[in-house]
């Protein structure tokens, strides 16, 4: 692997994702300025919905392919891409009616919101699809563009309303899901295939064994993470939450950082993986420690911020959050301590440690930061969660590294009708 190709496919990761960033921090933003707060409270339900949809379809579909297929044979990509999208039409579509459904039965403006996210899900799963591909197939341009084409649609649909002083919370939205929806139609030309729906139920049953963990562990990971918050709430007050929302927007821009090399990072390790076992164990070291040493970093700016210079960022909440902010840090520290292992456990498609890996660290997070809580509010419930974290990283090590020095363990022959065969998943030297 050479490092001027790695950092030039990384750096499409970084704009890719900071065009994506900002057409869902531009969408907030549009809907908040010309709507109601019961308007902009439909948009932030509906786009809950869109990230469930955007969450499920990740590792039921575009996780195995990018695990078992993309250092195979182009022509075995292929064919695993368009049944893996298709995949992700299906589960779109049906999660599309049951929001149609849901919004005919609120109607009103919640409701309308609802029905045209219905509408318009297949088209924004697919577009999510074909982005992660795009970077599996080391075409980051090709991502950067896709996204970029939703961009211009939305900022110019609201340019255009708000020349014409007809913007409205409904118009905005409607502007995104058009804008989502015509990315996805570009990607049929940059990715010269076409998703295969029909595959559907062959693709789950060949990837099942992988599939299921990858949802899994997301779903157990997602929900204790939503259950941090309203627990530290529930068991201190909810200025405690106030604060410890604080510190994470201002670690913020690391998190998009982190994001943006995570689309190429696993591609790039299953490659690694296939060459060599050594070498992925080595990849993950400097992975985990370049990305803990870079949100250390950006931690220690925040510490040292000026008092005036906090007050201007976060006002009244940021006295609160600078106590949170050093233990916080270490959470940060320890979740990108992480990524290494967890990266390479997928890497090598080790669907029952990734799973165990992801229940032991958030259920332990989980715990630290009520612990934590109970005992002395907010600052203690950051040092919480940073010990609960901490532990899982080095459950995620062990594991990792039990794996990594086990001889490779064959997959099962893929089913015929599905793209790509045994030969196509990643093996070790």
């Amino acid at each position: 692997m050479r490092l001027p190709g790695l950092a030039r496919r990384a750096g499409w990761g970084v704009a890719d994702q900071v065009i994506s960033s900002l057409v869902n921090f531009g969408l907030g933003i549009a809907v908040a300025r010309v709507g109601t707060l019961e308007e902009f409270g439909a948009y932030g339900l509906a786009f809950a919905a869109y990230l469930v949809a955007i969450n499920l379809t990740r590792p039921a579909s575009m996780e195995p392919l990018i695990i078992r297929f993309s250092s195979g044979a182009p022509e075995a990509w292929r064919r695993a891409f368009a049944e893996a999208t298709g995949a992700l039409v299906v589960v779109g579509a049906g999660i599309g009616i049951v929001a149609i459904i849901l919004g005919v039965v609120l109607g009103g403006f919640t409701g309308a919101v609802f029905v045209l996210l219905g509408l318009g899900l297949p088209g924004l799963t697919l577009q999510d699809g074909w982005r992660l591909g795009f970077f599996a197939e080391r075409r980051g341009r090709a991502a950067f563009f896709n996204d970029l084409t939703w961009a211009v649609v939305l900022f110019g649909a609201i340019g255009v309303m708000s020349a014409t002083d007809s913007i409205t919370a409904f118009g905005v939205i409607a502007a995104w899901v058009i804008g989502g929806n015509l990315a996805a139609i570009l990607g049929f030309v940059q990715a010269a295939t076409r998703p295969r729906p029909a595959s559907t139920r062959v693709w789950w049953r060949a990837q099942r064994d992988l599939g299921r963990p990858l949802v899994a562990e997301h779903v157990v990971t997602n929900v204790t993470s939503e259950l941090t918050p309203f627990g530290i709430g529930l068991v201190t007050d909810i200025g405690a939450v106030g604060a410890l929302r604080g510190a994470q927007l201002l670690l913020g821009p690391f998190n998009v950082l982190f994001q943006a090399i995570s689309l190429v990072a696993l591609p790039e390790a299953v490659r690694i993986a296939e060459r060599s076992r050594r070498r992925l164990r080595g990849a993950a070291v400097v992975f985990s420690a370049s990305l803990a040493s870079g949100v250390l970093a950006v931690g220690l700016v925040v510490l040292a911020l000026p008092e005036p210079m906090g007050v201007a960022l976060l006002g009244e909440t940021w006295a609160a959050t600078r106590e949170v902010m050093l233990p916080y840090t270490m959470v940060s520290v320890g979740m990108m301590a992480a990524a290494g292992p967890s990266v390479g456990l997928r890497a090598m498609g080790a669907g029952r440690e990734i799973l165990s890996v992801g229940i032991v660290r958030s259920v332990l997070t989980l715990v630290g930061a009520m612990i934590g809580a109970e005992y002395g509010g907010a600052p203690s419930a950051a040092a919480g969660m940073a010990v609960g974290t901490w532990i899982g990283t080095t459950f995620a090590w062990f594991r990792f590294l039990h794996v990594v020095d086990q001889p490779p363990v064959d997959q099962p022959p893929a089913d015929p009708a599905v793209g790509g065969s045994a030969d196509s998943a990643p093996a070790a030297a």
